[in-house]
């Protein structure tokens, strides 16, 4: 593609040079750059992409595009230039240009919620691909075309690998895609130039404050989908149960179809039983009415369930194949997963690493347990510190026994991080919690410590393959290690 046919699809350019050089790939990482690459140099947190322009066009860039001016550049003679005042969308809007805005050949979906956006889209493809829509899955764990899984980097992808991975959807024919919309992918504006036919919103808690600063910032980011990416003709799908639901009303573009497990809205449930490995309840669409039985235990996953149920209502699929695809949906890898074992207790393995995930999964954990609730918990370093004294508090006041161990310390010290959780937990409660830093010890402690009928919750790190330590990802699945313990004790 020409350059300046690329630079057509921006709209915040403020100085241009153009060249005649063909467009081979847009490019963010110089050490992935090729010859005939528009390189981007994008500003973040800890370093300025500008220093890498020189090693882009070293490698083959023929054109860059920067928030840095032209004068402080020391560029080569036909080298293509885009000043720009915010690079990340610039490069968002120059991405579809390039794969010839693919979204808009398929039904998107996007979803955002602090909690349950893996599971409800899990459930989503689930139900469309089981009513005979081919369709894709972008989100946390992985990234799916019509069956295909690869494994994800983010939760949303950067503009140029998303809209790479749309492009390629439209050349496998996918009629349909469902993707998770983090916060910072919204304020970032890696959705720039998406073309969404349903937003849906899930709920809103404390998350994300290392990164938003504010409860406040990170509650405009989310409602960035429905105020600068949805249009008229958007659906918006809102859970009624959350309260910040009458702000994203209030302020949404489109047709809003509402949701709830406890009152009135569009799409309902009734008559919930919660298990530890599956819910069963009833689903009601505008009056009429279905029993659904859901593969994932813990109440939360009836307010996933019938969240997905309204998206699928809103994308125009019948009640019962709502009820087929939410019954032929498996489980979905860390969230309340259930550790296969032959003893007299149960073990759960669930994702949640922020307090109001904590609170609602150990609740859960509550209902389904005969004898003590014992829990293994952590907060990530390098993350939002303000949370982990709110998540000491809640995981010792909703547990008998606790284990105070190592998230994913990333550069911090593990036992540092356990100091800040300390101060949150109560005097009174102090002698029924334990600290063991490392997590590998300390699962192996919570099992031993388990008896007859009690429920071990294993907290925080869900799916993740790896435990990152000190910048370094090394091989850690809290599923496998909980099993492989429990072979031997």
């Amino acid at each position: 593609m020409k350059f300046s046919e690329i630079a057509a699809g921006i709209g915040n350019i403020g100085q241009m040079i153009d060249t005649d050089k063909e467009i081979t790939d847009i490019c963010y990482d110089s050490r992935k750059v090729r010859p005939g690459c528009l390189f981007v140099a994008i500003n973040g947190s800890n370093t300025d992409g500008s220093r890498y322009i020189p090693d882009a066009l070293k490698a083959g860039a023929v054109a860059v595009l920067t928030e840095k001016p032209l004068e402080s550049l020391s560029l080569p003679e036909g080298t293509g230039y885009i000043k720009t005042d915010n690079a990340l969308v610039a490069m968002a809007q120059a991405s579809c240009r390039f794969f010839d805005y693919p979204s808009k050949k398929l039904k998107l979906i996007g979803i955002t919620g602090t909690s349950g956006k893996t599971t409800v889209s899990h459930i989503v493809y689930s139900v469309l691909q089981n009513s005979g829509i081919k369709s894709g899955l972008i989100g946390t764990i992985n990234v799916v075309i019509d069956g295909a899984a690869t494994q994800s980097a983010h939760t949303t992808p950067l503009s140029r690998e998303l809209q790479e991975i749309f492009a390629n959807m439209v050349a496998r024919k996918v009629g349909a895609c469902v993707m998770e919309c983090s916060s910072h992918a919204l304020d970032q504006g890696r959705v720039e130039g998406c073309d969404f036919d349903i937003c849906a919103f899930l709920n809103i808690a404390r998350d994300h404050l290392d990164y938003h600063k504010t409860a406040e910032a990170y509650k405009e980011a989310k409602l960035k989908l429905f105020t600068s990416y949805a249009r008229r003709k958007t659906a918006c799908v809102v859970n009624l149960d959350d309260p910040f639901s009458r702000e994203i009303i209030s302020r949404c573009r489109g047709e809003v179809i509402t949701f709830s497990t406890s009152g009135n809205a569009d799409v309902i449930t009734r008559d919930a039983k919660v298990c530890a490995d599956h819910v069963e309840f009833t689903l009601c669409i505008k009056g009429a009415c279905v029993p659904v039985y859901f593969h994932m235990g813990g109440d939360f996953n009836v307010s996933n369930a019938v969240a997905a149920a309204a998206i699928c209502y809103a994308n125009g699929i019948s009640l019962p194949d709502i009820k087929k695809g939410i019954e032929l949906c498996k489980p979905v890898c860390g969230r309340f997963q259930a550790v296969r074992t032959d003893k007299p207790f149960s073990v759960i393995v669930d994702y949640a690493h922020t307090p109001d995930e904590l609170e609602k999964l150990l609740i859960s954990a509550r209902k389904i347990t005969k004898g003590r609730l014992l829990t293994l918990f952590g907060c990530g370093g390098n993350r939002d510190r303000g949370k982990r004294p709110i998540m000491g508090r809640i995981a010792v006041s909703n547990s008998d026994v606790s284990v105070i161990s190592s998230d994913n310390p990333r550069y911090e010290e593990p036992m540092e991080i356990i100091r800040e959780i300390l101060p949150g937990i109560p005097e009174d409660m102090k002698d029924k919690t334990t600290i063991e830093p490392d997590r590998r010890k300390a699962i192996r402690q919570i099992l031993l410590e388990a008896r007859p009928d009690d429920v071990v919750v294993i907290a925080g790190k869900g799916h993740e393959g790896y435990q990152e330590i000190r910048g370094v990802r090394l091989d850690f699945n809290d599923l496998k290690i909980a099993e492989d313990i429990l072979k031997t004790i």
